[in-house]
């Protein structure tokens, strides 16, 4: 921005030379015959030149100052840094407050007149009742839209009670050894007869007299409105107008003729001093710090044993991945498992030595249609096969045969220790300890 002012400026500066000099070359060509045809003397032409010389400097200087002044900006345009922005939407510093007796909660001056924390008096107010600025951010929050982070916010509160109370009390003023005044009273929350910044503080530019303001557009910057023991007066004169958009009704020359029609001024008790308001907020803000620290730390128990539980899942499954695939396998077989007559020459062909494949499944199947002279064969187990001589089964009793319908667990396809209580063949074709039937 500054190389931009100097750029500018040099520019003006150098249209502004050659406007000089132009004019000063026409001067020297037109001017001896105006002298002539005028019948100008010498001494009369030296002083005309001469004045024609102050003449262009002025209109030269005159070109500067209009120039640095379109440069600069209007004195209607805020500035847009975090400071100002605090107090965005909201009414002007420089409200008047009601002449008099007008009873304002802190929460209502923070939520409709924020830039009232300007003035003197509620400054007084606010610190001698124990306001700071946690608690100004925490009803500001509550109530108006704020723009920026807390911990800018907060310094800015603390920058603007600093800069209005060191005009009065000197430069050594601070937020923590601030006196309270001798006429302070802690009982009462009566703005009536404030003074806004430009009625007691010397300004460079003076505010002006300050601007009545409508009650309805009180309710334009806010999120919600105040209820309960933060509400009094001024709420209540709110939400009349927004119930009644058709008539007007001004702050301050209003207030009092507008509190009377809808019922005059409401009991002022212990709940609605600055005291007991700040205690309310402070105590809402250790339950919300305590319920967010509970919260967070809750979260982290979960996420760790989501991560632990996550990881020892993984590490079992990389230790025995061979389990898992035998599992799948066998969960896949029981379900798919079924079994189909053979051909008829097969059975033919296996007079003594019937061949049955699986476990203790296809053992029971093959038992069971023994007396058919059928054999039963598995579609999916192949690897395993076990001979048994089809004589050895005795199938005459029905209870037998009801026994085999019995279903047999997946984890036993895969058992090794088949229990044949009769006619094991061993690898040389001779029968063990076979009994006939």
């Amino acid at each position: 921005m500054p190389d931009t002012l100097s750029s500018s400026i040099l520019r003006h500066a150098a249209r502004c030379t050659s406007l000089m000099w132009r004019f000063q070359f026409d001067r020297i060509l037109t001017y001896p015959l105006q002298y002539r045809n005028h019948g100008h003397d010498e001494g009369t032409q030296a002083q005309l030149d001469g004045s024609d010389s102050i003449n262009s400097l002025t209109m030269a200087a005159n070109h500067l100052k209009v120039a640095a002044e379109d440069l600069m900006l209007p004195a209607n345009i805020t500035k847009t840094g975090e400071r100002n922005r605090v107090h965005e939407g909201a009414p002007s510093s420089n409200t008047p407050f009601p002449d008099s007796v007008a009873n304002m909660t802190m929460v209502e001056i923070l939520c409709y007149f924020p830039a009232w924390t300007t003035s003197r008096d509620i400054i007084n107010r606010f610190i001698s009742n124990g306001g700071g600025q946690t608690v100004t951010i925490d009803i500001l929050m509550k109530y108006r839209p704020m723009l920026h982070d807390r911990r800018n916010v907060r310094k800015n509160i603390l920058k603007q009670f600093q800069r209005h109370m060191r005009v009065a009390y000197g430069k050594k003023w601070t937020l923590s050894e601030h006196e309270t005044p001798e006429e302070h009273n802690e009982n009462s929350i009566d703005v009536g007869g404030f003074r806004t910044t430009g009625q007691y503080e010397p300004m460079k530019r003076p505010l002006g007299p300050g601007a009545s303001v409508h009650l309805k557009v009180l309710a334009d910057g806010i999120t919600k409105m105040p209820t309960g023991l933060d509400a009094l007066d001024l709420t209540r004169c709110v939400e009349y107008t927004l119930a009644h958009p058709d008539e007007d009704w001004m702050l301050p020359e209003d207030f009092h003729t507008l509190v009377e029609r809808i019922g005059g001024l409401q009991t002022v008790t212990t709940n609605h001093l600055d005291e007991a308001i700040f205690s309310r907020y402070e105590s809402e803000r250790t339950v919300a710090r305590k319920t967010w620290k509970n919260s967070r730390d809750a979260y982290k128990v979960v996420e760790e044993m989501t991560t632990s539980t996550a990881k020892k899942v993984t590490a079992k499954a990389d230790r025995k991945p061979k389990k898992a695939i035998k599992t799948s396998i066998t969960l896949r077989v029981a379900a798919k498992s079924k079994f189909r007559r053979a051909d008829d020459t097969d059975t033919e062909d296996s007079d003594d030595d019937h061949t049955f494949h699986g476990s203790k499944r296809s053992d029971a199947l093959g038992r069971k249609s023994a007396k058919n002279g059928t054999i039963l064969r598995s579609d999916r187990v192949r690897s395993s096969v076990k001979s048994y001589n089809a004589k050895d089964f005795d199938v005459s009793s029905e209870e037998e045969h009801a026994s085999f319908d019995e279903e047999v667990s997946s984890e036993e396809l895969y058992s090794g220790d088949d229990a044949h209580s009769e006619g094991d063949v061993s690898e040389d074709g001779s029968e063990s300890d076979a009994e006939e039937p």
